[in-house]
C-alpha cells in the first residue's frame, strides 16, 4: 500500500522576508515543501528536504512515522529517479573536477 506521508517545511530557499498574506505554499522561490497524503505539492526539493540531518526532513519523517523499510525503499526510489534524470539530460565535469589537489599528491607519494 502506498505511504500516505504528511510533511510540511520550509527548504533553504524559504523567503523569510515575504510580505504577502499567501499561504506559505505559494512562496516566490518555491521555498516551502509540503507532501500531503504522500504527494508532493508544492516546493523544491533540496538536501535539507532529502536528508541533511534535519529531524523533519523527508527519511527522518519515514522512519519515524512508518519504518526503516519505508525510508529505504524512498531512497532507492530516489536513486533510480536520480539515474534516469541524469541519463535523459546528462551532466559534465571538467578535468579539474577528477585531478588530486597537489597536497594529494604530495601524500600519496608519502604513502608509495
Amino acid at each position: 500500500s502506498p505511504l500516505r506521508v504528511n510533511l510540511e517545511v520550509k527548504n533553504k530557499k524559504y523567503n523569510t522576508a515575504r510580505i504577502s498574506p499567501e499561504p506559505y505554499h505559494f512562496c516566490p522561490d518555491d521555498g516551502w515543501v509540503c507532501f500531503r497524503n504522500g504527494e508532493h505539492i508544492s516546493g523544491v526539493i533540496d538536501k535539507s528536504i532529502i536528508g541533511g540531518g534535519a529531524k523533519e526532513s523527508l527519511f527522518a519523517v519515514l522512519l519515524r512515522d512508518f519504518s526503516a523499510e519505508a525510508a529505504a525503499l524512498c531512497m532507492s526510489r530516489l536513486a533510480k529517479l536520480t539515474a534516469r534524470f541524469l541519463a535523459d539530460h546528462g551532466f559534465s565535469i571538467g578535468i579539474s573536477d577528477v585531478q588530486p589537489t597537489d597536497n594529494l599528491t604530495i601524500e600519496k607519494a608519502k604513502l608509495l
